[in-house]
């Protein structure tokens, strides 16, 4: 772990907390999708590449990296990240967007540098996104199936509600 960046470090330590609890990556939804997609030949094209997001984790400068190094020990160590976890796979579940912002809410009130980093790592991004999203629907006639993080969907920020504002009609189901 001492090699590792900061980020890279907390990532790890949270994607075991995950593991531990019997959220295991090889049974994700999007390695569902990605799996179902090759069986079927169907083209998969990111939102957003991986150059994109590891721009984004270099983003951060030194103290933005300490304050979540200690935040995400902090959250370990005292079960809040055993809470959020099952919160929001208990949101996630039942399709409720409102519970999955209670979830964040409640975490960014107790760790110092979480509302900052979700800002940083959700709610920024959504330009870009959108933008891709808006030229698949507006100048392609194929159908094409979009999945991200459920945080990215939920509330008044989320691409659902940004996608409405725009004049998309938008439906959960």
């Amino acid at each position: 772990m001492i090699k590792l960046k900061p980020f890279m470090a907390v990532s790890l330590l949270v994607f075991s907390e995950w593991s531990r609890l019997g959220y295991v990556p090889n049974y994700g939804v999007d390695l569902y999708f990605i799996t179902r997609a090759k069986a079927e030949k169907k083209p998969i094209v990111e939102i957003e590449g991986v150059d994109a997001q590891i721009r984004l984790m270099d983003s951060l400068t030194n103290q933005e990296n300490l304050t979540l190094f200690k935040g995400t020990l902090d959250a370990l160590e005292s079960g809040l990240t055993d809470e959020q976890v099952k919160g929001l796979v208990a949101a996630w579940q039942a399709g409720d967007p409102a519970a999955i912002l209670e979830v964040a809410r409640r975490y960014n009130e107790k760790i110092p540098g979480a509302r900052e980093f979700e800002n940083k790592f959700i709610w920024a991004r959504h330009g870009a996104m959108l933008e891709k999203i808006e030229g698949y629907l507006n100048h392609s006639k194929d159908r094409h199936f979009i999945a991200v993080g459920a945080l990215h969907l939920a509330g008044p920020e989320g691409l659902v509600e940004r996608l409405r504002k725009r004049g998309f009609i938008v439906r959960q189901k």
